[in-house]
């Protein structure tokens, strides 16, 4: 009873001290696209071009002096056109350009027909409508010539300007283009929507002692005069405005190895002529034979380039024939540490592969409009791991589509309101098509159909896709089609409409959960879409193992719910299920949806883990991580005690994939036990199930160890130098004495554990070196994690470094010191508390107005009583001399009072499975403050 009333109290005052929802704007990071805030528009007129003409032909010439460090950039383009209804008006894009002159030639001959033509401008559309002389009637055909100039831009947008500067500082600027998703018409007035394709033939003109490339070979280059060259191009192919590029420049380049088509990469010079494009220019070449051998289609042109870009919004951009990259996304430096090799070997090969994937899915075969993004998009965030995973299976890219997609669109989805093909034309909210939406979900309904189809049938689908589409566009109907052709074929007796079954995924937004229960021989699986649902329905697609029949490989679903709620005998899966059994659903967790078990199931889940994990297959072990916190930190359907019963068989979980999955809830219990009497028994509970981990694999990577074992060291040692373990930390310190003594010594440690147990004299040394010399080797990360040492003398001569005005620190270094010292050990945080109780005028002085953020962050370490008392002591103090005012310390409140619900909803069963027998008098003391709390709060602010 006395736990009811505490908690009914709680909630209580949980409302009283929240004096409004917090709402935060979600915004999708991805190093591919970033989405825009969307823009409602009121006006009527569309931004749809009409469909009264389109493009026959375009033949481009530009003249640029950004060899010389200048901007301005002049063009002509003559677009062939042909009308498709009567007309006297052509209308086009264009994009901060001045239009000089508009001709009409004839069609075949060139000659001209009419001069200066009229015309107007919509800005607002970016719309250039010309005036024809007379109606042209249906079929016609005639040529308009645009002469016109403007700016090289300076946002990575449209015809760009960039640069890189050189080892001796000189500053060296190139041209280069980004047209997607509306910015072709900065380059040239044309047709510039996705559907709309034509050839383009393009010449640049620009300084002899630059080169320049584009989509297609180059057909000759020919000197003007003393300053300038001319560079032809071999016409394009018909293709959609925004996938022309070009790059003008003084870059290197190198021929990619092992590949059926000439390819090279290109970067600035310094990085060719350092090997940092090798790794790339080894790769391209069996990433494209992948993509053509599994699709049965050759890549259409003859030549493929990929260009590093230093000014580069996005990750990469998949124009046919050159591909730009972020640096970073195609270069990977040979002499970086293995670890951040290994991590940019991934990435560099996942883009290449989206990007190659892009050739097919959006070049080949366009969307009609881009509300069908998640057409291209989606399949090339599948084929960005398929591809690879064929390639280097030893890597796991499969797998880190579960531990890292999959979230992403689940985060995205539980928020978004839109669908992966709701419409929109204004151009700032196209942006909003290019989220984790586009993105990440697409990509897992991508994946669930290609195993629910099998990916043989699949594959075939989407080569008989690409036929019938070929160098066209194409809407989700033509893709739904094509797949069930195959799909009849090879399973003639099936009864699913693929289309009906993919347009419950692509025209609702959210995903499923699926509650799952056993009853009279039956399963009952009930959905909801989570976490709000309003009435949407899902075909999912169920697979199912059991303790009895637990084969992981069978991914093809026996059944389908698509219906709110249905009971299925144990006959339709073709087995019995005991009551001893366990059973998990969503094998390899192929369906985008969750699942939730209920408590009877979960223990006999977690009796299977503990006796032998190895039964379930590693990618569900892993998503049963994400599933048992689910359950417990939102469904309220397990226990803490649950929790760490799931942990306790991690010492034998060799599954680097499992412990991702596992850190959200390692975390969880490591800061809300932080500071607790149980804090100790935690950590020992982390050390033992590292160490047979950490003792096997050794605490440093070996030369040629795989991507499996690197990634499994890397959890277990940090949960085990977090936990601190004196060998791993005394590893690390090791290190980085060798670092501070040995001049050929690397960096490659742990700064924080490195300085857990520093000795006096050397802290000391570093806070002189990071206090007065700001080109401190690696000063950054040293000053952001002095605060991890576990001394007391030289934590407090941290915390007084943090107030002197004898030193270089910035107001922000002062700020992230304090930050970074405060949660990284219960003994930083005593002394923390103490040093602002007694400091608080300097600490106001010194920093001012960062007492919010320092207190924001401490209070998410506030678990107990002691540190209770000193928050409101300090809260007391700030309040007085007006350096916060209310609200604040409400903010403060509130963030340490859901610690303590935590606390009161979580403590006494983790107390239990440590077996220490204080817990009830941890809870009543818990709610003596949380009382006494609400009496101040009474007594000072009503």
């Amino acid at each position: 009873m006395w736990k009811f009333l505490i908690k009914i109290l709680f909630i209580g005052l949980f409302v009283s001290f929240s004096t409004s929802d917090d709402f935060q704007n979600f915004k999708e990071t991805k190093i591919r696209k970033t989405e825009s805030s969307a823009i409602q528009s009121s006006e009527t007129l569309t931004y749809r071009l009409p469909n009264n003409s389109f493009p026959l032909a375009y033949d481009i010439i530009l003249k640029t002096d950004i060899d010389k460090g200048e901007f301005a950039f002049t063009g002509k383009v003559k677009i062939h056109v042909k009308v498709i209804e009567a007309t006297d008006k052509i209308t086009l894009h264009y994009k901060q350009i001045e239009i000089d002159t508009i001709n009409l030639l004839q069609n075949d001959s060139l000659t001209l027909i009419s001069s200066n033509l009229q015309f107007s401008l919509i800005q607002s559309h970016s719309f250039l409508i010309i005036s024809l002389p007379f109606v042209y009637q249906s079929d016609s055909e005639f040529v308009l010539e645009v002469s016109y100039h403007g700016e090289l831009r300076d946002d990575a947008a449209g015809f760009y300007r960039a640069n890189y500067t050189t080892g001796d500082g000189n500053v060296i600027w190139f041209a280069t283009t980004q047209f997607e998703i509306h910015d072709a018409r900065h380059a040239m007035p044309c047709y510039d929507e996705p559907a709309i394709r034509a050839p383009m033939a393009l010449t640049i003109v620009h300084g002899k002692n630059y080169s320049a490339v584009a989509n297609m070979e180059v057909d000759e280059v020919h000197e003007i005069d003393a300053e300038y060259v001319e560079t032809k191009f071999k016409p394009t192919p018909s293709m959609q405005t925004y996938l022309l590029a070009f790059l003008v420049s003084d870059f290197e380049s190198i021929d990619a190895i092992d590949s059926r088509i000439p390819q090279k990469i290109y970067a600035k010079p310094m990085s060719i002529r350092n090997n940092e494009a090798n790794f790339s220019a080894n790769v391209v070449g069996p990433i494209l034979r992948a993509h053509e051998n599994h699709l049965g289609i050759n890549y259409p042109l003859n030549k493929m380039d990929h260009a590093a870009i230093t000014q580069f919004t996005f990750g990469a951009m998949e124009n046919f024939g050159l591909i730009t990259y972020l640096e970073r996304a195609l270069l990977l430096n040979p002499n970086t540490s293995a670890d951040f090799a290994e991590a940019s070997k991934f990435l560099i090969i996942r883009i290449i592969a989206h990007e190659y994937a892009h050739q097919y899915f959006g070049n080949i075969v366009s969307p009609q409009w881009w509300s069908y993004t998640f057409l291209n998009e989606g399949l090339a965030t599948l084929f960005e791991v398929l591809i690879p995973n064929m390639l280097y299976p030893e890597m796991k890219f499969m797998d880190r589509f579960v531990t890292h997609n999959m979230p992403q669109a689940f985060l995205a989805d539980s928020i978004n309101a839109w669908s992966m093909s709701h419409y929109t034309e204004h151009p700032d909210e196209l942006w909003t098509k290019f989220n984790n939406i586009g993105y990440e979900k697409s990509g897992c309904i991508m994946r669930m159909f290609q195993e629910v189809l099998t990916p043989q049938t699949f594959a075939k689908g989407l080569n008989l896709y690409l036929n019938d589409m070929y160098f066209k566009a194409a809407t989700p109907d033509d893709l739904h089609r094509n797949l069930q052709a195959v799909y009849d074929v090879d399973f003639p007796s099936n009864s699913l409409d693929i289309g009906e079954a993919m347009l419950t995924w692509e025209n609702q937004a959210g995903y499923p959960l699926i509650t799952v229960q056993i009853y009279d021989n039956h399963f009952i699986l009930t959905q909801r879409r989570y976490p709000v649902s309003n009435g949407e329905i899902y075909a999912v697609p169920i697979t199912i193992a059991t303790k009895t029949r637990h084969d992981f490989n069978k991914k093809t679903p026996k059944v389908w719910l698509t219906t709110e709620n249905a009971a299925f005998s144990h006959s339709e899966f073709e087995f019995n299920v005991t009551n001893d059994d366990w059973i998990i659903l969503n094998i390899q967790q192929i369906g985008y949806y969750r699942i939730d078990y209920d408590i009877n199931l979960w223990h006999s889940i977690i009796a299977q883990l503990i006796e032998s994990p190895e039964t379930i297959n590693s990618i569900n072990r892993a998503v049963l991580q994400d599933e048992i916190y689910l359950a417990w930190s939102e469904l309220n359907r397990v226990k803490a005690d649950d929790v760490l019963n799931i942990l306790s068989y991690f010492d034998r979980e060799n599954e680097p994939i499992a412990w991702s999955k596992a850190q959200t809830t390692i975390a969880t219990l490591n800061n809300r036990l932080f500071g607790t009497e149980i804090y100790e028994k935690f950590l020992n509970y982390l050390i033992n199930i590292t160490t047979s981990h950490v003792k096997e694999l050794g605490y440093d990577r070996i030369t040629d160890e795989s991507s499996t074992i690197s990634s499994l060291r890397s959890s277990t040692k940090s949960w085990n130098c977090i936990a601190l373990d004196e060998n791993c930390l005394n590893h690390e310190l090791k290190k980085l004495r060798d670092y501070l003594t040995l001049p050929s010594a690397s960096a490659a440690f742990d700064y924080c554990h490195g300085l857990r147990l520093i000795d006096v004299k050397t802290f000391y040394n570093l806070t002189q070196a990071v206090q007065f010399n700001e080109s401190f080797e690696n000063r950054e990360n040293f000053l952001n994690n002095l605060g991890c040492t576990l001394n007391e003398e030289n934590l407090k001569l941290l915390l007084n470094i943090s107030i002197s005005v004898n030193n270089k620190l910035s107001l922000a270094d002062r700020s992230n010191l304090l930050i970074n010292t405060m949660g990284r050990s219960v003994v930083a945080l005593n002394l923390t508390l103490d040093f602002l109780i007694s400091n608080f005028n300097l600490v106001n002085m010194r920093i001012p107005s960062s007492f919010k953020t320092i207190l924001s962050s401490m209070a998410s370490y506030i678990n107990v009583q002691p540190h209770i008392e000193k928050t409101e002591e300090l809260l007391t103090i700030l309040l007085r001399d007006t350096i916060i005012d209310k609200n604040d310390a409400i903010n403060v409140r509130n963030i340490y009072l859901k610690n303590i619900k935590w606390q009161i909803d979580n403590y006494d069963d983790i107390e239990k499975w440590f077996a220490i027998n204080s817990g009830k008098k941890l809870m009543i003391s818990i709610g003596i403050i949380v009382i006494c709390n609400f009496v101040s709060f009474l007594r000072r602010f009503l």
